[in-house]
């Protein structure tokens, strides 16, 4: 099943490593789609915009302007045999996706 989890972390402008652990975690939002978020791999922001590519070869685009009400604006599952996908990353109107090849 395809999962996505946001968390929320509070701010603190002395945060270290050392003083990160679960307790200041929370979670915000799971959203689950078991084709747009298959074997969900990575995640890259641009604006209220979520891009995700999976490991079965799916790529989602989620509105992620309300943390706690993510919302799917669109995904395809096995483009043109994307295979594994890796990498996305969006620059201007293009979404560059890397697999066994490369989308753009």
């Amino acid at each position: 099943m395809g999962l996505l989890f946001i968390f929320a972390l509070p701010h603190s402008s002395s945060l270290n490593a050392q003083q990160v652990s679960e307790e200041w975690f929370s979670v915000v939002s799971i959203l689950k789609h078991k084709q747009a978020l298959s074997r969900a791999h990575d995640v890259q922001l641009s604006g209220n915009l979520a891009f995700v590519p999976g490991k079965g070869g799916s790529i989602a685009i989620i509105d992620v302007a309300k943390p706690d009400t993510p919302k799917i604006l669109w995904y395809h599952q096995d483009l043109k045999g994307l295979g594994d996908s890796q990498t996305v990353l969006p620059v201007g109107n293009h979404l560059f996706l890397g697999t066994n090849d490369f989308y753009s």
